[in-house]
């Protein structure tokens, strides 16, 4: 999938001394499975830098250095290599590894265009695909979903943090190596993971209190989603995204003990303005057409905009989730913040009148921390809004592997 006459070439400069020691590339882990996350692809556009406050060891191949000093790491043309310190040459599908060498450091990635400077346990591997560098960070799973716990949802409601715990493990067994050369990236496409920098006490205990545990149905791990807000009611991928019908994720009422769970979010309510001809002149080359009005064609069971009629010259017909993810690259995700909305005409502009923030599938993660604030333990928040599923350690699962293959 590589194409030579695209990649970019980088050189490793070290800056300070170096001696040449052969360690193992990879220390002695606490945890039973690791996975590779690339890392601030959409960062990497000039020069890096790499160091750990104990100094590093890097391996290619069965070569290993020790670095006591910062890594310089930039981007220049030429050829399909990586040098070394001048030395040492790296393919465009070969590796070189970077691991602390006081085992529990962690290794910092400093960006010199953007002034970004993030933390990462585990290792680092440095390698290039046909647009360029690419950063890998190898981590224990356990640490990684420390980060994403925090990066995802925030605050200190204990059982909230470990449901998150639980699904956002159960989320990575069923997408590993769903990205080339690594198992996951570090964006929402994925989970948000931004290494040790994003960590918090609160999220380090609920993963820990959770360790190991995922939410399986019959047998297998379970499909897992979560957002923002359900504004009330929840709804079913299959009226999101279309496809089977899942038991498990059906619409479920945001109330308990008779009380409205979104009631006190910011996004229970919320209202979005925008010119008609600023949409209509988004929204037709984005559906290939050219369009002067839209409406609601069809409601999902939770009341959600499921289909969206486009008419003017030409007529087209939408799901709710692609005005939604057009609407938010256009104008921004906090405009038209969910698909449980109504829509009406102002003048000349269009106004969605709506509640909630997100896709509205599975976990409301502000639902789950009003449900923590009831007293409700994880397991509950969890079969709460995933009816029918079972908690399990993750050691239980039939053919289950004890480390990534990457």
């Amino acid at each position: 999938m590589y194409n030579a006459s695209r990649y970019r070439l980088f050189s490793i400069l070290v800056v300070t001394a170096v001696v040449s020691l052969f360690l193992p590339a990879i220390h002695a882990r606490a945890g039973e499975m690791t996975i590779t996350v690339r890392i601030l692809e959409k960062h990497l556009e000039g020069p890096f830098t790499l160091s750990s406050p104990g100094g590093l060891n890097v391996t290619i191949g069965s070569t290993g250095l020790s670095l006591f000093g910062p890594v310089t790491v930039s981007t220049v043309a030429g050829g399909p290599v990586l040098a070394l310190d001048g030395d040492t040459t790296l393919g465009v599908d070969d590796r070189a590894v970077f691991t602390p060498l006081v085992p529990g450091d962690c290794i910092t990635v400093a960006i010199e265009e953007s002034a970004l400077t993030r933390g990462f346990r585990g290792d680092i591997i440095v390698t290039a695909d046909d647009k360029g560098p690419l950063l890998i960070n190898r981590v224990d799973l356990e640490e990684y979903l420390a980060s994403v716990v925090a990066g995802e949802m925030g605050g200190v409601d204990e059982a909230a943090l470990t449901a998150q715990a639980i699904l956002s493990r159960t989320w990575v067994m069923t997408h590993l190596g769903t990205h080339d050369a690594a198992d996951l990236c570090d964006l929402t496409h994925c989970q948000s993971y931004k290494g040790v920098d994003a960590e918090t006490p609160a999220a380090l205990r609920a993963t820990k209190k959770s360790e190991g545990l995922i939410l399986t149905y019959d047998g297998e791990p379970a499909m897992i989603f979560y957002h923002a807000c359900a504004g009330g009611m929840t709804t079913s991928p299959k009226y999101v995204w279309s496809g089977p019908d899942i038991p498990y994720l059906v619409p479920v009422e945001e109330v308990y003990r008779g009380r409205d769970l979104s009631a006190g979010s910011p996004h229970r309510s919320w209202e979005w303005r925008v010119d008609t001809d600023e949409l209509m002149g988004m929204l037709s080359p984005s559906f290939e057409g050219t369009y002067r009005a839209l409406s609601i064609s069809e409601r999902d069971p939770s009341g959600r905009a499921m289909t969206i009629r486009l008419s003017g010259k030409d007529s087209h017909t939408i799901t709710g989730e692609e005005l939604r993810i057009a609407v938010g690259r256009e104008f921004g995700w906090g405009c038209l913040k969910s698909t449980l909305f109504d829509v009406s005409k102002d003048g000349d502009e269009y106004v969605f009148s709506g509640r909630g923030l997100g896709h509205g599938v599975g976990l409301s993660q502000w639902g789950a921390m009003e449900l923590a604030r009831s007293g409700l333990t994880a397991e509950e928040i969890i079969l709460f809004y995933f009816p029918g599923t079972n908690i399990v350690p993750l050691s239980e699962l039939s053919g289950g592997e004890s480390e990534s293959s990457r």
